[in-house]
């Protein structure tokens, strides 16, 4: 998402603590003092500095990749990204009063700090990403558990009982849910999770075209494993599943293990800082996706499918964006699964969102 896009979304009001420090290090960015105390980059008597550290609303993770930026008085931006550990620098900001934004998907927070010449202004304590304004649904799955990432980072949502039926229609929640363009609407962001219900799929025309629009108009949309017929149906073109994709299961052929992946996605190899990855299937019959298509692949990895019958170079996870909005899917997820490497990227797969 460029920044001047960026600009044209609403970002949240916060208020932070800042040290003022003649000189400070930049936290190992790349800067170093010289023997005036300065920098050396945008710090003079006009100019400041200011360093800090992004966190998730829940203060158990940082930030990677979030774009961090101030909007001079001319419309000009001074910008720069999260690195590996959260950890953020802007030089070359007038001195006064400056107003951080900060962004990351659909998630956002900004906070003022007054930048005093020749110095870099050293927040305090960490500037969290916010949530209040950024509206969740997750449909639930028998095998999968993403409200448990969730949970940890400290995002709210509304949670839809995939199994729940409604008696006025006689169809479940997920079917009624997703044949209803103006709830869907509501949301910002919707995960779908592996082991949903599927009879949505008697719409499966209808239900394609509003998940179409729902994209196209700026939602996200995050479906795992065995939900992957909601990618299938709205995107065929997205991902290219085991078998000739006739029928929603024909591409449940992967065999259970763990894998070494690589991982191709810039924020996702900075939060791992490596670009492998293990990736853990403890029961078979998971979704193969064997190209991404128009999709772009974010991890990839050789992997043992239909009972040791073929080994396929898969893509275990890839993102589509499509007008305003994104498509991601993973062939992993989280429910009984999991590895610390998968726990991270699923962490960075949300913020992205």
């Amino acid at each position: 998402m460029s920044l001047a896009r960026l600009l044209s979304l609403v970002v949240l009001a916060g208020c932070s603590e800042y040290d003022i420090r003649p000189g400070a290090d930049t936290n190992g960015l790349g800067e170093e003092d010289d023997e005036n105390g300065d920098t050396g980059v945008g710090i003079s008597d006009e100019l400041g500095g200011i360093t800090g550290r992004i966190c998730s609303p829940s203060e158990n993770s940082w930030v990677v990749g979030a774009d961090v930026w101030v909007e001079l008085e001319n419309g000009d931006l001074v910008s720069t990204t999260t690195d590996q550990d959260g950890y953020f620098t802007l030089t070359g900001i007038p001195i006064g009063d400056q107003t951080i934004h900060v962004q990351k998907g659909s998630f956002s927070t900004d906070f003022d700090v007054v930048v005093e010449p020749n110095q870099v202004t050293e927040l305090a304590e960490e500037e969290c990403l916010q949530d209040e304004d950024v509206a969740i649904a997750v449909i639930s799955g028998d095998y999968d558990y993403i409200e448990g990432v969730l949970d940890n980072l400290g995002f709210e949502y509304t949670l839809y009982n995939s199994y729940d039926y409604d008696y006025n229609t006689y169809e479940s929640v997920v079917s009624t849910f997703l044949r209803d363009p103006q709830e869907m609407e509501q949301y910002d962001v919707i995960f779908f999770n592996c082991g949903m219900a599927t009879d949505w799929e008697y719409y499966e025309s209808e239900v394609a075209n509003n998940l179409r629009d729902y994209v196209e108009n700026g939602g996200s949309v995050y479906a795992s494993d065995w939900a992957y017929w909601i990618t299938e149906a709205s995107y065929p073109n997205m991902l290219d599943f085991y078998g000739s994709d006739s029928y929603d299961g024909e591409a449940q052929v992967g065999d259970a293990g763990t894998y070494d992946a690589t991982v191709l996605d810039a924020d996702m190899v900075s939060t791992l800082g490596s670009n492998s990855a293990e990736i853990n299937y403890d029961l078979g019959v998971w979704i193969v996706p064997t190209g991404s298509g128009s999709g772009v692949p974010l991890i990839r990895g050789t992997v043992s499918a239909n009972y040791g019958y073929d080994s396929i170079n898969a893509v275990l996870a890839a993102r589509q964006y499509i007008g305003d909005g994104q498509m991601l899917y993973t062939s992993f997820h989280n429910e009984q699964q999991t590895t610390w490497h998968m726990d991270l990227l699923l962490e960075e797969i949300i913020f992205s969102l």
